[in-house]
């Protein structure tokens, strides 16, 4: 069975109204989905880096660009929070594919649930976040990628191409929505060998062209400061330079730890 492409109602809206960080009244008009999905995250606080957030939408409009894009730096930089940032303000919801070493292709695609029927209950195929936002359209994030062992590298390929989703096992084929964007997250570029992400996978070639890298690094003293401001106004500006601090010191000495290592 054939599984159709489903579309959803999307409307022209002025840019500057989702992106007052980098767009002007009347510069641009950007499709977003009419309706907030109940998978929407909410992220009203959070502060954009405009060059990035410029890359990121570049990315998502372009009709030429054929790489998805990946977010790789250290922990803690912002990579997850900057894509479920865009969901919320884009009204698309963000489906997470968390990777490990030990994931396979067949552990991201369907579930077996059982429901109520006429004839009793029943087994039924249920269609997992990455089947979900590939048949319906949304924001697919692909967590710590650089996690993927080989059988994934070459199943995820595919997708990154834009190929139809085959799920032998529910009977499946589903063409990729217009509107199914894949962002991936990462520590490193993916050559492996990391003394610091040491459980990370050294990837294929094919593989690693398949991506535009757009590097996440921490942000620095004054913009945490801000972020913090927004996020609660209430906390004082010496205590929260102070706590800024403190943090930084601690990420420092992790990071030359590695390196010692």
């Amino acid at each position: 069975m054939n599984t159709q492409t489903k579309t959803s109602a999307y409307v022209k809206k002025c840019g500057s109204e989702i992106f007052p960080e980098i767009f002007k009244p009347g510069q641009i008009q950007l499709s977003i989905a009419a309706e907030r999905h109940v998978l929407c995250p909410s992220k009203p606080n959070y502060v954009f880096d405009k060059d990035k957030l410029s890359t990121a939408l570049a990315w998502m409009f372009s009709t030429s660009i054929q790489q998805q894009l990946r977010l790789w730096g250290p922990s803690g930089s912002g990579k997850t929070e900057f894509v479920y940032a865009l969901g919320d303000r884009m009204n698309m919801p963000v489906y997470p594919v968390p990777i490990h070493a030990g994931l396979l292709p067949s552990d991201v695609l369907v579930s077996k649930e059982l429901v109520s029927s006429d004839k009793g209950v029943v087994t039924k195929d249920r269609l997992l976040p990455l089947a979900q936002a590939y048949l319906n359209g949304g924001i697919v994030l692909i967590d710590e990628v650089d996690h993927a062992n080989e059988a994934m590298q070459t199943f995820l390929q595919a997708l990154l191409d834009g190929k139809p989703l085959s799920i032998p096992e529910a009977g499946l084929v589903i063409k990729k929505h217009p509107q199914c964007y894949i962002f991936a997250t990462s520590n490193t570029t993916g050559e492996g060998g990391s003394a610091q992400y040491s459980s990370t996978q050294k990837e294929n070639e094919a593989f690693r062209q398949r991506f535009s890298f757009l590097y996440f690094g921490y942000l620095s003293s004054q913009d945490e400061v801000a972020v913090l401001a927004k996020e609660w106004p209430e906390l004082p500006s010496k205590l929260s330079a102070k706590l800024v601090s403190a943090v930084k010191s601690s990420c420092d000495s992790s990071s030359e730890t590695a390196r010692i290592v």
